[in-house]
């Protein structure tokens, strides 16, 4: 029982940086790429690290692959 909750908390921690840190880099290239000056890209960048759903990403991840991996470890 002890496994697959951990399994679950890991899997739901690490999916969260698909939603919390590659948005972030995908916007980054693309603006380099496009030639967008430094400071609409910082002003951008700090818009989508303000949004509340940034947060919970990073919420997530700190707590589900910590407590997940912990909860594997036992469980094993």
């Amino acid at each position: 029982m002890l496994g697959t909750i951990g399994a679950v908390l890991g899997f739901a921690g690490y999916s969260s940086l698909f939603f919390g840190v590659l948005p972030s880099d995908a916007a980054a290239l693309a603006a380099a790429q496009t030639g967008v000056d430094k400071d609409t890209t910082t002003q951008i960048l700090d818009q989508m690290a303000a949004h509340p759903s940034a947060a919970i990403a990073l919420m997530l991840f700190v707590i589900g692959h910590i407590l997940g991996t912990v909860l594997l470890g036992v469980a094993l």
